[in-house]
């Protein structure tokens, strides 16, 4: 059985031997579930469902991350943390930046 030290070493030397037309294709399918998981976290943000949100926003933040999103990580982090702490500041701005954040993100890569 591998250790998670194998494990993590296989993944990332597998995904550094992808070329540039699979990391499109990766970013591609990130984004075409984005709106519908931004939305999500907005829903249950707005229900006052936080565990949801936090557990919604806790995904995103890694998927992002993973694929070298750092700007939409960072704000899912963000909503994460006040998701957990119950103490939710500035929610619709938060949403806002995570959306514009998702949009410009795409335009750069011209997706």
């Amino acid at each position: 059985m591998a250790t998670h030290k194998e494990e993590w070493l296989d993944r990332m030397t597998a995904m550094l031997q992808l070329g540039p037309e699979d990391l499109l294709e990766i970013a591609e399918m990130f984004f075409e579930g984005l709106d519908e998981r931004v939305e999500n976290i907005a829903k249950t943000g707005h229900a006052d469902d936080l565990e949801a949100m936090s557990r919604l926003a806790h995904g995103l933040k890694g998927d992002a991350a993973n694929i070298g999103f750092l700007e939409i990580s960072q704000i899912a982090k963000q909503l994460e943390h006040q998701g957990r702490a119950r103490a939710v500041e500035n929610f619709e701005e938060q949403v806002a930046a995570l959306r514009a954040a998702a949009r410009s993100t795409k335009e750069s890569l011209d997706l």
